[in-house]
């Protein structure tokens, strides 16, 4: 099961366009002018906020978001005490999680059993129920925090 990114609705109220890729994602990123013009940009964006911990949450370590470099969102991640590739691996884990539980829904409308869901992953029925638990869990501990 594939899941597809959706962008998040306040891409629409950027301060930057499709078209400043140049900008954004310049081919010489050690150098401070090559971001210039992307952090005045990023200066007068009503979503700089979202933009970037939508970066953090992807953990992506190039181009400006939110007005910061991938060096920049590295050391932010790391003074928050977490590092890109531990975002990147929460976030495999939060699809994971999401996949599983969409899975688990369509299985039980289909009628199929946690050992015939479980047999698609190569686990047994009950463990595949303990998937789903400490998925519906992580839901819920999300949807607690947002």
């Amino acid at each position: 099961m594939n899941l597809q990114i959706t962008p998040p609705a306040w891409q629409a109220h950027t301060a930057c366009t499709p078209d400043d890729t140049d900008l954004f994602y310049p081919d010489s990123a050690d150098s401070p002018a090559a971001y210039r013009e992307a952090r005045r940009i990023c200066g007068s964006c009503p979503v700089r906020t979202d933009c970037l911990e939508w970066a953090m949450e992807l953990g992506d370590p190039h181009g400006m978001w939110g007005g910061l470099t991938g060096r920049e969102r590295q050391r932010l991640a790391q003074q928050r005490g977490t590092t890109i590739q531990q975002l990147r691996n929460q976030r495999r884990i939060d699809q994971q999680n999401t996949e599983i539980l969409h899975e688990w829904r369509a299985g039980q409308a289909a009628g199929k059993s946690a050992s015939q869901l479980g047999h698609r992953h190569g686990i047994s029925g009950p463990a595949y129920l303990k998937r789903v638990e400490r998925a519906q869990q992580a839901a819920a501990a999300a949807d607690s925090v947002a």
